[in-house]
């Protein structure tokens, strides 16, 4: 797979993800709206159901896998210029958290839409994110 797609139908959006490298053979239209560097893109669902441009680079370098609590976590970084609660021009950020996959489909993410008006947040389930010890 060369990228993964997850909804948000609260707010109409699209959020196309990379996880290893930066999205490529994108469908038609996103290939048009999502910058070549992105590992992380954001298309919206206008009111006719057309997909338009959104954010077309939410997150280009990739962070190492970090430990957060009981779980792992990765973010991209970098993306395209938005501005912070300081009035601050700061890169756009996709955050990813894998959990244990505990119950419903294994392997399943949810985009859970913006936070604050920098930062994109995914949480993914999956058997594969389990640390030693966790059941799943």
């Amino acid at each position: 797979t060369t990228y993964f797609l997850t909804e948000n139908r609260d707010d109409q959006t699209r959020i196309y993800l990379g996880l290893c490298h930066s999205l490529t053979n994108l469908p038609t239209p996103a290939a048009e709206f999502c910058d070549p560097s992105a590992y992380s893109c954001i298309t919206k669902i206008d009111a006719n159901g057309q997909e338009i441009e959104f954010i077309r680079n939410a997150g280009s370098n990739s962070s190492e896998m970090f430990l957060e609590g009981q779980h792992v976590a990765l973010e991209f970084r970098d993306g395209s210029n938005c501005t912070n609660r300081f009035d601050q021009s700061v890169g756009y950020t996709t955050r990813i958290d894998f959990f244990s996959y505990d119950s419903g489909e294994d392997n399943s993410d949810g985009y859970e839409g913006v936070l604050g008006k920098r930062t994109s947040q995914v949480f993914w389930h999956s058997s594969l994110a389990c640390l030693p010890g966790q059941k799943w």
